[in-house]
């Protein structure tokens, strides 16, 4: 059964929204170019009927067509390229389909989509490229993109959760299990949200090094000594945003197999006060005695792009959070 490669951070692939790879296949199919890379690997999660795809297959996205406002449906047209051996070393081959892709991220859109592509593969298997259209596979991976249960909404309804999660760490348990479907929200009396949180089978008596009273965003340690707490805070509701970065290198050491080694270049970490433009960031740090200008250059460039595009795109969503879509019932009770 074959794989697929996604371009990673998809969701800024077209309709004026800013790209990070090319809308298209390249012309030259011809090594050594690279298809799969700055690529995630998606694994089929459905049984492939297309017999045509069983070598994996690369997507080059070509317009958004739809996108919900929390970020977690897209139907996206795209040009589906076959690769010419299973590592992707070999390029691509000539075969090459127009297709829409209809991406869910988050677990219930994702079941929903699921469910969707089964009936496609059963009921309507016979009524593919008459009545319904062609489906190519159905694909499920872990992604950067997309809006999880926390990160694409405010940052007061993430501060709840996170606090939330401390409460019970307080009250002796480690809940184990963190994750959209276990996190209730219901409309308060004063039209906030309220959070509850659920599903304890897999709880554990726990004793929390963590002693956290409130939680100010952004100002907050990068490390907590309890896993969970750093989950929750860190890496879900994203409440920590880097305020210094150092400079580092990708060297190729084999390129047949790129294997890679990473270099801190510069000893000095940078703040965020100092990231204002690329010349001021090597003001403050200096050029190393033992590399070049353009070589320096190339490296605290990189590094500057990417501190300033993590801070640009969480502050980018605060100021534009996705709505609490309310269902009837989701009022608290009395």
């Amino acid at each position: 059964m074959s794989s697929l490669y996604w371009p990673q951070c998809a969701t800024y692939a077209d309709s004026g929204i800013p790209k990070r790879e090319s809308s298209g296949p390249p012309s030259d199919f011809r090594p050594p170019y690279s298809p799969t890379k700055a690529c995630d690997v998606l694994a089929p999660c459905i049984p492939q009927q297309c017999d045509k795809l069983m070598l994996p297959f690369r997507t080059y996205l070509k317009e958004l067509l739809y996108e919900l406002s929390d970020g977690n449906r897209q139907i996206i047209r795209a040009v589906l390229c076959q690769l010419a051996t299973q590592s992707g070393l070999g390029g691509l081959t000539s075969e090459r389909w127009d297709v829409v892709c209809k991406v869910a991220y988050g677990e219930r859109r994702i079941e929903a989509l699921q469910r969707e592509a089964n009936f496609y593969n059963t009921k309507l298997l016979q009524l593919q490229g008459s009545t319904v259209p062609v489906m190519y596979g159905c694909y499920m991976g872990n992604t950067e993109d997309g809006s999880t249960a926390l990160r694409g909404y405010e940052v007061a309804f993430r501060v709840q959760i996170a606090l939330a999660f401390v409460a019970i760490h307080k009250a002796g348990l480690v809940h184990l299990d963190v994750s959209e479907r276990n996190i209730l929200v219901s409309k308060g009396k004063d039209g906030n949200p309220h959070v509850t949180i659920i599903d304890f089978e897999m709880a554990d008596e726990h004793t929390c090094p963590v002693k956290v009273e409130t939680i100010v965003p952004y100002q907050i340690p990068s490390h907590f000594s309890c896993p969970e707490i750093q989950a929750v805070i860190v890496e879900e509701a994203e409440l920590f945003l880097p305020g210094t970065f150092t400079v580092q290198e990708t060297v190729f050491l084999n390129s047949i197999f790129s294997l890679t080694m990473d270099g801190v270049l510069f000893k000095q970490t940078v703040p965020a006060s100092v990231a204002t433009s690329l010349e001021a960031v090597l003001r403050y740090t200096g050029i190393p005695e033992h590399m070049d200008k353009e070589r320096a250059m190339i490296a605290a460039n990189s590094a500057f792009r990417e501190f300033i595009w993590e801070r640009e795109t969480r502050l980018g969503t605060d100021a534009h959070p996705a709505p609490i879509e309310w269902d009837a019932g989701d009022d608290d009770e009395d």
